[in-house]
This record gives structure tokens, sequence and C-alpha cells, in this order.
């Protein structure tokens, strides 16, 4: 749990400050989350960001957006992966546009989350349909258990990120957005129906990749 006071502190001295907690698991674990986020947004005079994963990562407002070109398979059983089992696998000329409610959200970092292992193909990401500087080719093999988090930061405004598979395949957890310009505490849940403690954290790999 994140230092609040010190945040809202900062926050009412007129700096710009994230407080991000974190609840896990299930259903009861999200309605705690919601009974959380209304006396902690208050704290913070209203402000709220909101981030997260798509698809069984930390979840939030992050969403796809249109259909989805290519071949991209969605996976709620890979635990080895994410304690959720929640990936995405892109395979090459797979891709996914996304954005924050469906809709492009005005953010000046933008975080994709993939899995490297043995094996694995490469991707690219763009911001608003063109090629990331510095994501143009991005291989994903490497050592299983090594979470790879691709950071962009564009200039502050209205963003889409895009995910398209170039070659082989490659395990996608998901999408972070942030405006890092607004205060206020980003509410994640990380959950997968009524998936139990044991089966989460029961892989080595996923913990690593959890932690990091």
């Amino acid at each position: 749990m994140p230092n609040f006071a010190a945040a809202v502190s900062s926050h009412l001295a007129g700096g710009a400050v994230q407080a991000k907690f974190v609840t896990m698991l299930d259903s009861m674990a999200q309605y705690r989350l919601q009974e959380l986020a209304a006396p902690i947004h208050c704290m913070f005079g209203g402000g709220s960001l909101w981030t997260g994963l798509y698809f069984s990562g930390p979840v939030a407002s992050v969403m796809q957006i249109g259909a989805t070109t290519g071949t991209v398979t969605d996976s709620t059983t890979a635990y080895d992966a994410w304690p959720t089992g929640g990936v995405s696998t892109y395979a090459a000329g797979g891709a996914r546009t996304f954005g924050v409610g469906g809709a492009a959200f005005t953010c000046n970092k933008i975080k994709v989350y993939f899995i490297k292992e043995p094996g694995a193909g490469s991707l690219k990401i763009q911001v608003d349909g063109v090629d990331a500087s510095g994501f143009e080719s991005t291989s994903a093999a490497g050592t299983l258990g090594e979470l790879c988090i691709a950071t962009i930061t564009p200039t502050l405004g209205s963003h889409t990120v895009s995910i398209v598979g170039l070659a082989g395949s490659v395990r996608v957890l998901g999408i972070g957005m942030e405006d890092t310009s607004v205060s206020g505490p980003v509410t994640v849940n990380i959950s997968n129906g009524v998936l139990e403690s044991a089966t989460a954290f029961a892989n080595a790999t996923a913990r690593a990749n959890l932690q990091a």
C-alpha cells in the first residue's frame, strides 16, 4: 500500500502525483477496490487516473478499439506467464489497437507488457498508427520468465497504441496508458473469474513476472 498521506501532501503542494494500488484474484477484491477508490479519490480532491492492462492483466479501462486484424489468440490458462493465466498471443500479421474506454486517451506514457521466451517472434508498437521510435521491430526471444516492459513517452495528447505481430508468435500481457501530469489514484485489479490463489501463485515464473 503506497504512502497516501505523502502523495496527497505532494498533490496539495501543486505536484502531479499518482498513488498506485492493486487488488487481486476475484470479484470480492474488485468490490473492495471500488469501496477504497471513492475515499481515496476524495483525498485527491476528486482527481483520478485510470490505467491498466487489457485482458486479465491489471484490469481497468484500457480496451481494444475496432476489430482484430489477422490472428491474435486469447488464453486464460497461461499460468507460466502471468498469475491469472491471461495472455494474448500475436501471430505474424496479427494486430490490435487500444485506447481507454474504447477511444483515444490523453496520455504521455504508454507501456506494453510482453513475455520473452525461447523461440518467440517479434512485434512492433505503433502510436497513432505510426511506428514508435525504437520499437519498429522488437524481438521477444529470450529466457522464459523475462517480462519485458516497453515504455514509450509521447507528447501529452490524445493517443492510441497498436501492437502488430511481425514474425513467429509473441505473448502479450497488455497495455498501460498514463497521463503523468494528472494527480490521482491508479486502481487496478488482477483477476480472472473465480481463480484461486493456489493456482495463481503456483508458478515461479508467473510470480516473478508479477513482481517485475
